[in-house]
């Protein structure tokens, strides 16, 4: 064996050797009591705009607090059904990111301005703010409890830029949110949502469901890899739908003129109104505009107004 090789070896094994040391050395002395808790608290140093997750021990009745780094103590303290709330005293997060494998969320503006993780299983889910965002990813090595809703509070008074959920195999319900742009995938989950307001709505659905309803965008982008996608509502300036195996159901508060059309049926289908849409362009000079593309799945859309 070369001189270079028996080197690299003997390396590796003292590292590895060094590693092992460092582990009985931590585990002597506690550390492995405390690693849960560090992976579940978010600290955050560099700038006043820095807030800390605070996690509670299961099954209490408290609720995760956000508390701003950025002052020298937390604003109002209250208390609520579910225990003592922290005003929330920091800058206002302009976006919210929402990240669920397989727990039950539901998303809900609230009267003050407190921000309030509630519900059984909230200790399975991370919530923080970093870069004017608000993160609640859910953790996915804690067990969980069967019908734990988790309800996640928000000031009904901030003004969103931009709201992204992910589901993965959880439940996701929202209502009465606006922003300027809203981004919802399924992977074998479910989202529901209703009365939003938006001037761009992407809806993604690889084998999960999504439905909105009582909504208004301006543009609307809808992927149903094999899933479905639902929306009632209005969208005033452009439809992109692309259904490869799954469903698009449109139910639009507009007429079939308001549009023009860009249809591509391929060996999927097409229906206005229960009516087979060939592969075509319909121009009626309108504002609206669809680009409706059918590979192997099923768009229907279906107008109130004749």
């Amino acid at each position: 064996m070369k001189n270079w090789k028996k080197g690299m070896i003997a390396g590796s094994i003292i590292c590895i050797a060094t590693g092992f040391l460092f582990i009985g050395i931590g585990s002597s002395m506690g550390g492995w009591k405390n690693i849960d808790k560090i992976n579940s608290r978010y600290i955050h140093f560099g700038g006043s705009d820095t807030f800390i997750g605070l996690n509670f021990q299961p099954n209490t009745k408290e609720s995760i607090q956000i508390l701003s780094r950025g002052t020298d103590g937390p604003a109002d303290v209250g208390s609520t059904s579910t225990g003592e709330v922290i005003s929330f005293n920091g800058k206002l997060p302009e976006e919210m990111e929402i990240s669920a494998n397989t727990l039950a969320l539901k998303i809900v503006p609230g009267k003050s301005d407190a921000i309030i993780l509630s519900g059984s299983n909230r200790d399975k889910m991370n919530c923080y703010i970093e870069d004017n965002c608000l993160y609640l990813e859910e953790k996915n090595h804690k067990p969980i409890q069967k019908g734990g809703e988790i309800v996640l509070t928000v000031p009904e008074s901030m003004d969103w830029k931009k709201i992204e959920i992910d589901a993965q195999a959880a439940y996701v319900a929202l209502q009465d949110f606006s922003a300027e742009e809203m981004e919802f995938s399924a992977g074998a989950g479910s989202i529901e949502a209703s009365g939003l307001q938006t001037k761009k709505l992407i809806l993604s659905a690889e084998a999960g469901a999504i439905t909105v309803t009582d909504s208004e965008a301006a543009e609307l982008e809808a992927d149903a890899e094999a899933g479905v996608l639902r929306f009632s509502g209005s969208i005033t300036d452009m439809v992109d739908a692309d259904a490869e195996l799954g469903n698009i159901v449109l139910n639009l508060s507009q007429s079939e003129d308001d549009f023009d059309y860009e249809i591509d049926s391929d060996l999927g289908n097409v229906e206005f109104d229960g009516v087979s849409m060939e592969n075509f362009v319909i121009c009626n000079k309108a504002s609206g505009k669809m680009k409706l593309d059918s590979s192997m799945g099923n768009i229907e859309i279906y107008f109130e107004q004749d």
